[in-house]
Parts: structure tokens; C-alpha cells; sequence
């Protein structure tokens, strides 16, 4: 997790000389050997049928381990979180926090598993996560305004609705919702192209899709509800992220 964090200065301070470095999409997809389907068959006339039928290699659902409950990921990805604010609070001498962009509450609902076990999409990556200023201090030495209060077990109506579109889409279910929340979604990825670099690794088009709608709901939910300005997730990202072509696909 940390080397998804660390790569930038804050201030007159550096983030700690060796950090782990990025970690490609592809390469912590398979940090296990266990797969469903072993590497073998995705070559030749065997590997073109699973992709004819929606399977690729990097495809969540083909590693075992992402299937772990998401109740043990959500607290792994928490406890992750908080080492990092705590790390890069106490090498730029004043506090961060982390801001969630979409509520982690959401993962509790009946689409944890569909966000984390199908997308590997968790709400405490980069991706999704923000870090901000919470005193005078570092608002002033990073231009940031200062973390706002948000309930993170909070989960609007209106937010799980835009979820189902999204699952629908997914699944090849077709309608004007849909219609229209893809046209959104890609103007949104398209208007901020620096918040939605392309994935890397070899997934099929539909989680690669889906991934990319959820990424675009939670900028435009945190700017439309107000949770934040589009402005500060912009610089947020830009001051503590090295790699955000590889850090904002994780």
C-alpha cells in the first residue's frame, strides 16, 4: 500500500528515502498463484474462448485471493490508510487526514462484493481517497483547504441507485438509465483525463468498464453532494501521488 502513496515532497520535507515502489495493476493482481483459471489456458484456441466469454487474465474473479470476505478487506485497506496519514503526518510535521470519496459505507451494502470481489475496486486506494490538511499549519504550507467532516457510513439513496446502473451495465443489462449514466461517465473521464488513466492490466472490457464508471461516480457524487471541489482533488492527487497513471488504477 505505501508505495502507492509515497514519490512527492511535502513542503521542505521528503516522503522516507525506500519506499516500496508503484506496484503495476497486473503484478498485485497476481500476488497469488492461485487462479481459477491456470496461465496455460490463456494461450492459443483455449485462451480466445474465455475472452469470447467475458474472462481475461487480470480479471478479479480470476484470482482466488481477491475472493477474501470484504469485511477483512475493508479493515486491511483502513488499517493501511491510517498508517499512511500517520507516516506522512509525521514527516511533514503537521496532520493529514484521509477523505473518501465515495462512502466506505457503501461496501457494506449489497455491492461490497460486486465493488471489491468482482472490480477490485476498495474504497481505501488512492483511486477513491484523498489526503488533506487538518490544521492551519499544513493548509497554509499546502494550498489545500482543510479536511472537511464526512460521514463515511453515510450511503445516500440516490448513490446506491447510481450503483445498480452501474452493476446493470455491467451485466449487459440495457435501458435509458444506462444510456444516460454512460454518457456521463465518459464526460466525466474525458473532461479529467489526468483523474482517469487507462488500466494496465489485461482485463476483460466489462470490468475495465465498470471500473472506469465507478472511478467517474466518485469524482462527480463528491463534487455534486459538495463533499469537496473538483479543484482540490486535482491538487491533492498531484502533491501526493508520484505515479497516478499506475496509482489511480489500483
Amino acid at each position: 500500500m505505501f508505495g502507492q502513496w509515497f514519490g512527492k515532497k511535502l513542503g521542505a520535507a521528503q516522503a522516507p528515502s525506500s519506499p516500496p515502489p508503484p506496484v503495476d495493476p497486473a503484478q498485485r493482481r497476481r500476488r497469488s498463484e492461485e487462479t481459477v483459471f491456470s496461465p496455460g489456458l490463456w494461450q492459443g484456441e483455449a485462451g480466445g474462448f474465455l475472452r469470447e466469454h467475458g474472462f481475461a487474465p487480470d480479471d478479479p474473479r480470476n484470482v482466488i485471493a481477491s475472493q477474501e470476505p470484504v469485511a477483512e478487506q475493508l479493515a486491511d485497506g483502513l488499517a493501511d490508510v491510517r498508517r499512511v496519514t500517520n507516516i506522512l503526518s509525521a514527516t511533514a510535521s503537521y496532520p493529514l487526514g484521509a477523505l473518501h470519496l465515495l462512502p466506505p459505507g457503501l461496501w457494506r451494502t449489497r455491492f461490497g462484493s460486486f465493488l471489491l470481489h468482482t472490480l477490485d475496486l476498495s474504497p481505501y486506494r488512492p483511486w477513491n481517497t484523498i489526503l488533506l490538511p487538518i490544521d492551519e499549519r499544513g493548509r497554509q504550507a499546502l494550498g489545500l483547504p482543510l479536511l472537511p467532516k464526512s460521514l463515511d457510513e453515510d450511503v445516500p439513496e440516490n448513490l446506491e441507485i447510481m450503483i445498480e446502473v452501474v452493476a446493470d451495465i455491467f451485466r449487459g443489462k440495457s435501458g435509458p438509465e444506462g444510456e444516460a449514466a454512460t454518457i456521463m461517465f465518459k464526460g466525466v473521464r474525458s473532461n479529467f483525463p489526468f483523474l482517469f488513466p487507462l488500466d494496465t492490466a489485461d482485463l476483460s472490457g466489462n470490468v475495465r468498464e465498470a471500473r472506469a464508471n465507478v472511478r467517474a461516480l466518485a469524482f462527480s457524487h463528491a463534487v455534486t453532494s459538495g463533499l469537496v471541489e473538483k479543484e482540490t482533488i486535482i491538487k491533492s492527487h498531484k502533491t501526493f501521488l508520484g505515479h497516478p497513471e499506475i496509482q489511480l488504477t489500483n
